[in-house]
């Protein structure tokens, strides 16, 4: 026997990067506590956009995807945990779906995670730029810089603070242990919302 529940889910939308496209679709599925001990059920969608964007004029299928989720009853999405996670393209895609969700059917996500990539000055809603939250990761050195994304993120947070905080992390993989010493940058609004 089932335990029916009105219970409602978030919605978690993971975006891949550019050089991870393939010809395969992945559809929304309920990651619930009986799918190997997960603590917070959700509904977790990754589209695979083989148009190497998710902006305005590529996305647009999934954004009707995202909406027709939220509207559908049988997936019960809280509308007010709509989390747009993304890398590299991804990340990018975060900030044009954020804005276009909310341009085309008024959807606003609680958070993005942009990672290596974002395009802020997208995002032009006041709404949005007020009431999403965002928590943002770059790597600033290196090989694949993206410093730039990172100043385009304190721009479009002009009051944000910045603090740094210096540490180390070990890591142990196939060929060993590493020890890694890094900097981590981080914006804080001044209604104390990190960025």
């Amino acid at each position: 026997e089932t335990n029916v529940t009105n219970e409602k889910y978030p919605l978690v939308i993971s975006l891949h990067g550019g050089t991870t496209l393939t010809d395969h679709y992945f559809a929304p599925f309920i990651v619930n506590d009986e799918q190997q001990g997960i603590d917070y059920p959700c509904v977790f969608f990754s589209p695979n956009n083989s148009n190497k964007t998710f902006n305005k004029d590529n996305a647009q299928w999934i954004r009707d995807v995202i909406n027709n989720m939220i509207e559908d009853s049988s997936y019960r999405i809280d509308v007010n945990r709509i989390y747009i996670i993304g890398f590299s393209m991804g990340g990018h895609g975060t900030t044009y779906i954020t804005q276009d969700l909310y341009d085309d059917y008024g959807h606003m996500p609680a958070a993005i995670i942009p990672s290596g990539g974002g395009e802020y000055s997208y995002m032009s809603s006041p709404e949005l730029r007020n009431n999403t939250s965002m928590w943002t990761h770059y790597g600033l050195a290196g090989d694949y810089s993206q410093e730039s994304d990172y100043n385009d993120a304190k721009t479009y947070n002009s009051t944000a603070v910045e603090t740094v905080e210096n540490d180390s992390v070990t890591y142990t993989n196939w060929a060993g242990t590493y020890t890694h010493q890094r900097e981590t940058l981080t914006l804080t609004r001044s209604d104390g919302i990190e960025i």
